[in-house]
């Protein structure tokens, strides 16, 4: 293409660059090093791979200026009091060498002010369309000041047309990336991100962290429903959020339990709105299980949105140090799991699918994680499921080790066999009320948890037909004349090896099926850590009652009331605990 270098006294043409200069007396020597940056995609190299990106500086009593594109016809960069387009004052340069300062009242076409910049270079070269100007620090008119205690302002980047384009234009659906509010300051020497009022300003000059990342329904290395990630900075967190086409919204979460209680959450939506962009960014929380809120401090800065064949990645970034509920990703900070959510194709926010949430293996160091993982699917839990694992637990952590701890210990108090005896038959009404409801639904009926249920629940059947079948096992007639009642039968050893074989087998297994059963459920941890207590305590009182057993040589004593007692308040509070946290487990509304 031909080239045409213009000054005030000269005109050649060569065959690489078209340059349209004023006349100055000495050229300005022009840094961008250190200089703010606002670029599309997110996470591009300027050097190489970007389609556009603008600059700015503060030098001496200047602003220098640097935008660049290799994909556009035109591109402009604005500074907002409002995010949007109302009141930006905004810089726009084309492929017809334009370039202008304009400004937009609403959200209309921006009109051309007409100011003088020093020194406006604009070259084509390769395809890349760059412009370099500069313009004082002071404010003309409309113009965004850059002067000491000027405001912050909202930084956008928009684009449009393609490389024949030589006029401005509409930037069409999501083509503009809004930056965040930003100090305008920012020097050579102190290169700074100023972050809304609320927070305090963040420098990043050091090396970023190794991106720790999270994905989600995943049918190859590239194909993924969503993907989230993090890295930092020096002072700063940057995340990202990357959905699939077809899919509506995702979200990264933070929380210290693997359900949603106490959840940091970073939501990213694709618009609605041809004028919003191709996303909006929300940092929101919830305290339990409903929907997440936004947050009344927004402290997200630097929101840049890419749509490419329907894939839509969002980069954004907040401060290390977190401010109330938000996470913080210092040293020395809480252990949190990452949480990753998807929604379908709705046009709104809301519930998503049972496969669609998943969770980091473990808890990590937000300060030094890294590397890659596959989120760990949550089945999310119906009212059905939680319901059966309510009842199991009552059935197989309270009334049957209560009842069996009476067998062991109270025989020779009056009422020992009529408590284990009631005790024992809540549990197996309790175990088939368990199993009916679990069988009421579509319950996957493969895994080691349904696998050692249906074992506990033929034990418990068993043992509840022996208990009934006792005296004919035992080979006993209590009707007949002169039956002595202390005399069980000649066959009694046979019932009794049977109903304590299984007796003691249930105590052992249906504990362990309750407690890969919580792991399906995908209660809190803590459900875990009550269970390994409930378990210690009684494996203490069983053993001190054996010490008292053998020191009143198999009698009956005044203690084991005392022992009874604190087993029933151990298992009671088990089972209360146990119940609050599997009933606030993650679960279909």
């Amino acid at each position: 293409e031909a080239t045409t270098t213009t000054t005030a006294a000269t005109t050649t043409t060569t065959e690489a660059t078209t340059t349209t200069q004023a006349t100055t007396t000495a050229a300005l020597e022009r840094s961008f090093s250190n200089a703010n940056t606002v670029k599309t995609p997110a996470g591009c190299d300027i050097t190489s791979n970007c389609d556009a990106f603008a600059q700015w500086i503060v030098v001496g009593d200047r602003v220098d200026f640097h935008l660049e594109t290799k994909t556009y016809g035109w591109m402009a960069l604005g500074f907002s009091d409002s995010n949007g387009m109302p009141n930006t004052d905004i810089y726009a340069v084309n492929r017809g060498q334009q370039l202008q300062n304009q400004w937009a009242s609403t959200k209309s076409k921006p009109t051309n002010k007409n100011f003088d910049f020093t020194q406006p270079t604009i070259s084509i070269s390769g395809g890349v369309l760059s412009a370099t100007f500069s313009r004082p620090r002071a404010a003309v008119s409309s113009q965004v000041s850059f002067t000491e205690g000027a405001a912050d302002k909202y930084v956008l980047l928009a684009y449009g047309g393609s490389t024949s384009a030589t006029s401005f234009g509409y930037h069409g659906f999501g083509n503009y990336v809004k930056a965040g509010l930003r100090s305008l300051l920012a020097s050579a020497d102190t290169p700074t991100t100023t972050l809304p009022a609320t927070t305090a300003a963040v420098t990043t000059t050091g090396a970023a962290s190794a991106e720790s990342e999270i994905t989600l329904g995943c049918n190859g290395n590239d194909d993924c429903k969503a993907r989230g990630a993090f890295s930092i900075q020096d002072d700063v967190t940057t995340l990202t959020v990357e959905v699939q086409a077809g899919v509506h919204w995702g979200a990264i979460g933070f929380t210290p339990t693997k359900s949603m209680a106490d959840t940091d959450i970073y939501l990213v939506e694709r618009s609605t709105s041809r004028r919003d962009g191709p996303c909006t960014v929300s940092h929101r929380y919830t305290s339990g299980r409903s929907t997440p809120q936004a947050i009344e401090d927004q402290d997200l800065t630097e929101i840049e949105c890419t749509e490419i064949n329907g894939k839509l990645t969002a980069t954004f970034k907040r401060p290390v140090v977190g401010a109330g509920t938000a996470v913080s990703f210092e040293t020395g900070a809480p252990k949190m799991f990452m949480s990753l959510a998807h929604g379908g194709g709705a046009s709104a926010f809301g519930q998503h699918a049972s496969d669609a949430r998943g969770l980091s293996n473990d808890a990590l160091d937000l300060a030094s994680a890294s590397g890659s993982q596959d989120a760990a699917v949550l089945t999310l839990a119906t009212r059905a499921t939680i319901a059966h694992g309510i009842v199991m637990i009552l059935a197989w952590l309270l009334f049957s080790p209560v009842g069996s701890f009476i067998a062991a210990f109270m025989k020779g108090h009056p009422k020992w066999f009529a408590a284990h005896r009631g005790l024992q038959i809540c549990a197996i009404l309790f175990l088939i009320i368990g199993f009916i409801i679990i069988k009421s639904t579509d319950a996957n009926p493969d895994g080691k948890h349904q696998r050692m249920g249906l074992v506990v629940f033929i034990l418990g059947l068993l043992q509840a037909l022996l208990g009934i079948t006792r005296n004919l096992i035992s080979g006993f007639d209590p009707k007949a004349p002169n039956s002595d009642p202390d005399d069980h039968g000649p066959r009694r050893w046979i019932f009794n090896l049977l109903h304590r074989s299984v007796g003691y087998t249930l105590t052992v297994l249906a504990p362990v099926t309750v407690w890969y059963g919580i792991d399906i459920i995908g209660a809190d941890d803590n459900a875990k850590n009550i269970m390994y207590s409930w378990g210690a305590f009684l494996a203490v009182l069983i053993l001190v009652g054996l010490v008292i057993r053998e020191r009143t040589d198999g009698k009956f004593a005044r203690p084991f009331l005392g022992l009874t007692g604190a087993v029933i308040v151990v298992c009671v509070l088990a089972f209360i605990f146990l119940a609050v946290i599997v009933g606030d487990a993650p679960r279909e509304l």
